[in-house]
């Protein structure tokens, strides 16, 4: 798709009036869209924002095809500099020796500084973590002694570099939480930071191994998160892996 460029200019043609003309990038294909002054794009193409001469009307949004030509809501003459957010969502524009930003349907308009000509910080979307790489300290749990085993988990990932919080949400298993054998409970009790948990090295003694369920869910702090399932295990005999026998699933916080 053709990069179209927005720019104000007089020509004698237009009798030397400030006009905004619109043109591909290498110059080609000059069109006069209409008259004003100081154009910003919308961030999705279709709208340019822009002022009067001398700012004796109000902001003004049209369309890039030309139609659709209207006052932005909220706006009053005098002011000028309109600069499109990049979220389409807020105009950041001058008036009266201030830098003002307001929502483009005209709601909360916000004084942020003495000063002219504004414009937004094109900030990179966010990029959610990755929790496909958490793992557990250990995924084993020996000997079956009854005890609880402090169990820690790392490895989120954030393609922006950001700090991954993990948070383990919910423990399962594939037995129940009392059984004959086991007169303990319950057989999950919560760390003391979100990425801990402390299970119970146990098993039933006529089955096939215990197998523990751990969902986990990571945040980057910037409103990004993932979410994950791992697994740790205590067998029936050694050497031998557990079997996930569920369903069932029975809370381990039980």
């Amino acid at each position: 798709m053709e990069a179209v460029a927005a720019f104000e200019t007089q020509r004698e043609d237009n009798g030397f009036a400030n006009a905004i003309w619109l043109m591909n990038s290498d110059g080609g294909a000059q069109t006069r869209l209409t008259d004003g002054a100081e154009p910003s794009w919308s961030p999705d193409g279709s709208k340019i924002v822009f002022a009067t001469v001398a700012g004796v009307e109000p902001l003004q949004t049209i369309n890039a095809d030309g139609t659709d030509r209207a006052f932005l809501p909220g706006s009053t003459a005098g002011e000028v500099d309109p600069v499109w957010s990049p979220d389409g969502q807020q105009v950041a524009f001058y008036g009266g020796g201030t830098i003002f930003t307001r929502n483009i349907d005209g709601t909360g308009t916000a004084a942020v500084a003495e000063g002219r000509f504004p414009d937004w910080a094109r900030v990179p979307p966010n990029a959610p973590p990755d929790c496909s790489g958490v793992t557990p300290d250990r995924d084993l749990l020996r000997p079956p002694n009854h005890r609880l085993r402090l169990v820690t988990l790392g490895g989120a990932t954030d393609p922006d570099g950001d700090a991954v919080e993990i948070e383990i949400t919910a423990v399962t298993q594939d037995e129940p939480v009392r059984g004959q054998g086991d007169s303990t409970a319950p057989d999950a009790v919560t760390g003391s930071v979100p990425n801990e948990v402390l299970l119970r090295a146990e098993r039933s003694p006529r089955g096939d191994g215990r197998v523990y369920r751990l969902s986990v869910q990571g945040s980057d702090g910037r409103g990004g998160s993932c979410e994950g399932e791992l697994t740790v295990e205590v067998r029936r005999h050694q050497g031998v892996p557990a079997v996930d026998s569920a369903p069932p699933l029975f809370d381990s916080f039980g």
